[in-house]
Order: structure tokens, then sequence, then C-alpha cells
């Protein structure tokens, strides 16, 4: 019977901050899509102050969440809803 070799782990080095997950907006994947804000609208069959209130980070519902996402063909855990502060886009 061979016997597994030793490894020998190193610590993690100290944070700098927390581990934050980075999605793409939505207003990032409408633009890879070329899509304009109206064909967005549409294409999620929602109305286009819905969309407009979306990409600039206001509430929406579960179900607009999933159209835009849809529209999109993302997952809708795979966006940030929220638009970023400049700190978090700095980092």
């Amino acid at each position: 019977m061979m016997e597994a070799p030793t490894v020998n782990l190193k610590p993690w080095p100290p944070s700098r901050g927390p581990i934050v997950a980075v999605w793409p907006s939505l207003e990032a994947l409408r633009r890879a899509r070329s899509l304009s804000i109206s064909e967005l609208a549409k294409w999620a069959g929602v109305d286009r102050n819905t969309a407009q209130r979306a990409l600039r980070g206001g509430r929406l519902s579960a179900r607009t969440r999933r159209a835009l996402a849809a529209a999109l063909r993302v997952d809708p855990d795979s966006v940030q809803w929220e638009p970023r502060t400049p700190r978090q886009e700095a980092n």
C-alpha cells in the first residue's frame, strides 16, 4: 500500500476586504446585445418606462426581472440588478 504524499499548505493571506461577486449589470448586458431600451422592453414584454427604471436600478418584481433576463438570454441570478456605486467600480 502506497502512502499519500504530504502536502504543506500555506495559510491564506489577510483579506483586503469582503469578497464580492461581480456580475454584469443590466446596462452592460443590454449594450453587449446591441439593444435599444425600446427593443429590450419589447423583447421582455414590459413597458419602456419599466425597462428604463430597471436600468437605473429601480425596484422590480421577480416576474419583471425574469422577463428582462430572458430577453437578454441570461439567468436572472447572474445579473447585477442594482447599479454599482463608484467605490465598487474602482475595485
